[in-house]
């Protein structure tokens, strides 16, 4: 399975370091040049990475990992209203996008209060769709104990975070996250940020030992690439038009128009729509790309 890391140094000599991740077998996913300075971010396959550190180093850069880099991440609020969304939501959302993922915030429509608070099918898909998702569910226990009973049925690995510091009941669960009114920058927010990030890479984790039991015959990042250049939908710094999954890729084009495009781009020796279930997105009539696995495809070349 791919990594993600991104290597940041400076413009000079940088095409030393996109030649060895080429000669490593790795796929350059984007490159962000500003001023005397760039950011690309890459995957690798499961190589040592001590021949590229001491490339970084000799050309003054360094590399991280981004953990979250091929995820797509729902962060659900009980509404999009002041009441419930402004800081804890976007903080968190914005956090994890430092760890490289693309994330969507889902304001959910009977949020409010707990006698009436419910998740509608269609939420479900949405975000069934996602990779991972994280629940803010404010800050009193009684309305998270009524609440968290409605993420019983979501599949992906999924966060519960609220006000109280602990709730013995509730599992996967992160305190100190109910409605603020400022920013979460202080030393014990951001260690909760922290905590946030440390669990859902616990949970993940899980999900992504299970794909490699039996990988899709393409790594994700691989179908990625060549969708963006069969089909000239290459991204902006505002605008990643294919965006990568544990399993796949949503491509955040019209279903209609764009289906049949997506479904014939070349992967090795066939077709994407022979290795992979495409299908509507519920959100914003986007197109889901799950790719199959190597036993129901025979296996692949890549």
């Amino acid at each position: 399975m791919y990594k993600m890391y991104v290597f940041k140094g400076g413009i000079y000599r940088h095409d030393e370091m996109l030649d060895k991740i080429h000669d490593l077998g790795g796929i350059v996913m984007q490159k962000t040049p500003m001023q005397t300075e760039i950011d690309i971010v890459f995957a690798l396959p499961g190589y040592d990475l001590s021949t590229l550190t001491e490339l970084a180093h000799k050309i003054k850069g360094e590399i991280h990992e981004i953990p979250f880099g091929d995820m797509e991440i729902a962060v659900v609020a009980p509404s999009l209203s002041r009441h419930h969304l402004p800081h804890p939501v976007c903080d968190i959302a914005e956090f994890l996008r430092r760890y490289g993922a693309t994330t969507n915030i889902v304001g959910l429509a009977r949020g409010y209060g707990k006698t009436i608070f419910q998740i509608s099918d269609k939420e479900r898909r949405m975000i069934a769709e996602h990779d991972a998702a994280i629940f803010s569910f404010g800050a009193f226990e009684s309305c998270i104990l009524e609440k968290v009973k409605e993420t019983s049925s979501i599949k992906v690995p999924h966060i519960v975070c609220g006000g109280p510091r602990a709730l013995d009941t509730v599992e996967n669960y992160v305190g100190n996250v109910g409605r603020k009114s400022a920013r979460m920058r202080s030393v014990e927010d951001i260690a909760t940020l922290e905590e946030i990030k440390r669990m859902l890479m616990d949970e993940t984790e899980s999900l992504r030992e299970e794909i490699q039991k039996d990988p899709p015959p393409y790594a994700p990042a691989y179908v990625k690439k060549k969708i963006e250049e069969q089909l000239d939908i290459r991204g902006t710094l505002g605008d990643n038009p294919v965006v990568l999954h544990l399993d796949g890729v949503r491509v955040k084009k019209p279903y209609d128009s764009f289906n049949g495009q997506v479904r014939g781009v070349k992967i090795g020796d066939t077709t994407l729509g022979d290795i992979a279930v495409i299908s509507r997105s519920d959100m914003n009539d986007t197109i889901i790309v799950k790719l199959l696995p190597e036993s129901q495809t025979g296996g692949g070349t890549q």
